[in-house]
Formats: C-alpha cells, structure tokens, sequence
C-alpha cells in the first residue's frame, strides 16, 4: 500500500495501493460502510518499470492516472460523514485498527499528496515534469493509429476501410 488508514467497525478508512497484476486500486469508506472503490485495468502497470501512478476524488469523481494519462474513472455518490481517524495514517503500509500491513515492497520517490482533486491537465503536467515525457490528453478525431497525431499512416487506414466498404466506387 502507498498509504492507508482504516478505523474500527465500518467507518472511516481509505487506501491506496499497488495490487498484483499489478494494478492501482484506490479505496475509501466512510460510516456506515458507504465505499467507493476504482481499480485500473490489467496491463496499465508494468512491473519492475519506473510509472507515475496518481489518484484524484472529488466527491462523485474517482478516477486513477498511470503515466500522466487517465486509465479508469467512475462517477457515483458522494461519501459523507467521515468519522476522525482512530489510528494514524501510515505512508508505504495500511494501518487496520491498530495493525500495521500490506507494506509497500517496491520503491517509491517523490510522494506527494494534495487536499484538492487536480485536473487531468494538471496530472499530465506532473507526469512531464518528472519524465520529460509528453502525453496525449485529447486524441484526435481522426488518430486512428493511437500516436496523438493526425498522419499518413492514418489517411491509408481510414482510405482502406473506405475503399472496403464501398464508400468510393471502384469503377467510374
């Protein structure tokens, strides 16, 4: 786990953590064991490589970023009357009603945590200044080979399914 706390009984609790396959999960409750939960797809996270892993919730908004790009979102209810932590919050491990676990084997740098949901602009931005990286927040329309750009390479698959599907007639 990155970070976690959780209390006593169904109240309170949030983590945030590395799971096998690997995937990022972010989870948060809140009294009366109102959850929330989000997890990214398989492959999104390659192991034994460097990733920029972020999270954001701003009450109806989980949504979860690797490398500066966001991988899985969901909208729901906004969790309420979140109860004052009973044990304290723990960095690289989760603290379950007083009993530390679920460490963070991996490495980690730079740790940052905000007390504001920041935008997927400001996420992308964070990616690249660590990286150097660009990333590819809006596609566009006609990308069809996934690199961000409008090319060549685009024209001649969007000319092929043209071509066979008889939107050009071949004869004249």
């Amino acid at each position: 786990a990155f970070l976690g706390a959780f209390n006593d009984g169904s109240n309170t609790g949030v983590q945030f953590l590395l799971e096998p396959g690997p995937n990022a999960r972010l989870y948060l409750r809140a009294e009366g064991n109102q959850t929330r939960s989000l997890t990214t797809s398989a492959g999104s996270i390659n192991a034994e490589e460097w990733s920029h892993i972020a999270a954001t919730y701003d009450g109806p908004n989980l949504r979860l970023f690797v490398n500066g790009v966001q991988v899985a979102s969901s909208t729901g209810s906004t969790l309420s009357n979140f109860e004052p932590w009973q044990y304290p919050m723990v960095l690289l491990a989760r603290n379950v009603m007083g009993n530390i676990d679920a460490q963070h084997s991996g490495q980690v740098d730079d740790l940052r945590i905000y007390n504001y949901a920041k935008s997927q602009e400001e996420i992308g931005q964070l990616y690249f200044d660590v990286s150097g990286e660009r990333v590819c927040l809006y596609r566009p329309t006609f990308d069809f080979t996934g690199d961000c750009k409008v090319g060549i390479d685009d024209f001649v698959l969007f000319a092929s399914e043209w071509l066979e599907n008889g939107l050009y007639p071949l004869e004249p």
